[in-house]
């Protein structure tokens, strides 16, 4: 699910995501939620200030996956 918004010059953007995942050869299954947020504002005609986080969790405990919930942070400040 993707939800944008646009006030004035500044956008805002959520994303979520369910993924079923496995692993070739194993017959454990997981499944890993992703959240994305993040917020685009232009700096000038050129150039845009960007930052933007994303997490990702386990949903099931599998051997192949590190048995914890938390997978990762993708966490990003920038301009392009």
């Amino acid at each position: 699910y993707v939800y944008k918004s646009t006030l004035q010059t500044v956008s805002l953007t959520s994303r979520n995501r369910l993924e079923y995942r496995s692993v070739r050869g194993d017959f454990d299954d997981s499944y890993r939620f992703r959240t994305l947020f993040r917020f685009d504002a232009p700096l000038c005609e050129s150039m845009d200030f960007s930052i933007w986080d994303e997490v990702f969790l386990n949903l099931d405990h599998e051997r192949w996956n590190g048995n914890r919930t938390f997978d990762r942070n993708r966490f990003f400040i920038g301009l392009r």
